[in-house]
């Protein structure tokens, strides 16, 4: 268990971000976002919510850190953002190399019966707006992300408008990390239209 800065609650760190220090080349320090190669000494931990960073950068983090730490909770909560998309990059990732996806719309159709995450190009089309995609996305099984290019390129195709993820575990993960990117970082989430 793991105390959070921002409401000081106990949680399971997988509901956590953890946050540590990193020298800057001026030779102050910069507060950072999950595991980092220049990261030293204490860490920190803070809920994915805007409630909990805004605590935590007015006085409790540099409480934490014993040291004064200057961050916005817009800065804060961009990085926050921006870690947790790239965890969904490795997430799709992972779902393909383990073989635990199913690619392209029919695939991905018959997949939601079994529980998958559709994940769908922003610029998918009109695909999505038939059912089942339709009903996935009022049901909140079906997220965007990237574009048709962006897919492709985890599958060495040129385009790709949809997939499922299958994995229980992957799709938990996948979930959660894009809620914490739809509440800090948006645009990496909104559908084209």
């Amino acid at each position: 268990m793991r105390t959070c800065v921002g409401c000081l609650e106990s949680s399971d760190p997988s509901g956590l971000v953890t946050l540590r220090l990193a020298p800057t080349p001026e030779g102050g320090v910069m507060v950072v976002v999950g595991a980092h190669a220049g990261a030293k000494g204490r860490g920190a931990h803070v809920h994915p919510t805007a409630a909990c960073v805004a605590k935590a950068v007015d006085g409790r983090l540099s409480k934490a850190f014993r040291r004064e730490i200057r961050v916005s909770a817009s800065e804060l909560g961009e990085a926050i953002g921006e870690r947790e998309a790239a965890r969904i990059e490795g997430l799709i990732a992972t779902a393909i190399r383990t073989r635990q996806v199913a690619l392209g719309a029919d695939a991905a159709a018959e997949a939601l019966a079994h529980g998958a995450l559709v994940v769908a190009a922003k610029d998918a089309g009109r695909v999505v707006d038939h059912q089942p995609f339709r009903g996935a996305r009022e049901a909140g099984r079906l997220i965007f992300w990237g574009d048709r290019a962006r897919l492709g390129s985890f599958t060495r195709r040129d385009s790709l408008a949809v997939l499922a993820v299958t994995a229980p575990s992957l799709v938990q993960a996948l979930r959660h990390a894009h809620e914490v990117v739809s509440a800090f970082a948006p645009a990496y989430v909104a559908a084209a239209r």
